[in-house]
């Protein structure tokens, strides 16, 4: 990634780390110095996630297509052709600016977790229809979205989307 997404991107987390060390390394107890590194966070992602790899204009009267998009529109939109028509710059923008930029304006920051083809359901992080008794011939057959959530806390932003296959059976579930 290239442009002033990626300078400020760095320099963003570059200024974090240097607020958080600040913060560890300075004696002293208040609730200021803990809000700023939550508001400082946040108001640098938030217009990044709102203008993240959007056209670029020149001159106020010109508008082109953002590099990174053009780069990978042609790729995506390949492989969306053979399913389906959708604008390959749109969904690169909006999942790039969401896993990017997003989940930092979050608090506590978001993660999110990928469940891969045939993992066995988690009962205590997934629900659906299911019997308990059952749950080792469940498992996890397509998913649209990841899990998105805050580990240390167990708070969830998005849930699981995906379906399960029980001995062929295919069912739509969320995760908790």
């Amino acid at each position: 990634m290239g442009g002033m997404e990626s300078f400020m991107y760095r320099r963003d987390n570059e200024l974090i780390d240097v607020a958080e060390a600040f913060a560890r390394k300075r004696d002293g107890i208040d609730d200021t110095t803990k809000v700023f590194l939550i508001k400082l966070r946040q108001l640098i992602f938030t217009p990044l996630e709102n203008r993240g790899f959007n056209n670029i204009n020149i001159n106020y009267n010109q508008n082109f297509l953002h590099e990174f998009i053009k780069k990978y529109q042609s790729i995506l939109n390949n492989e969306i052709d053979r399913y389906h028509k959708l604008k390959a710059d749109d969904i690169i923008q909006k999942v790039v600016t969401l896993f990017w930029f997003r989940f930092k304006v979050q608090e506590p920051i978001a993660k999110y977790t990928w469940f891969n083809y045939r993992d066995k359901i988690d009962p205590s992080r997934m629900e659906g229809i299911w019997d308990d008794d059952d749950t080792d011939n469940i498992v996890v057959d397509i998913f649209h979205f990841p899990l998105i959530a805050d580990k240390s806390t167990n708070q969830i932003y998005t849930p699981l989307n995906s379906f399960i296959n029980i001995k062929d059976i295919i069912i739509q579930f969320t995760s908790y």
